[in-house]
């Protein structure tokens, strides 16, 4: 089954960028990687301005994931994100 990706939101087509901003604090974001069809979680740096990460795994799953759907997509977000819906 392929991923309709003209569904998916372009918060979903984000993807971290390398880089840093010197002596800048980060915090913690999620993106959506579409090969594995999981949110991972990256450093997000303060002075980054480009928008799009997540700022929880649920949200992103719940947003970004579409080859799942009701129960099925519940257990798979509570298995790859660990909490509870």
């Amino acid at each position: 089954m392929g991923i309709d990706w003209a569904r998916l939101t372009p918060r979903c087509y984000f993807k971290p960028e390398e880089g840093n901003c010197a002596g800048s604090h980060s915090f913690k974001r999620w993106y959506f990687d579409s090969d594995s069809q999981r949110c991972r979680s990256f450093s997000f740096p303060v002075c980054n301005r480009k928008a799009g990460a997540f700022l929880s795994c649920k949200i992103c799953m719940k947003m970004c994931l579409k080859t799942k759907r009701g129960v099925e997509k519940a257990r798979f977000i509570r298995k790859v994100c660990g909490t509870i819906l």
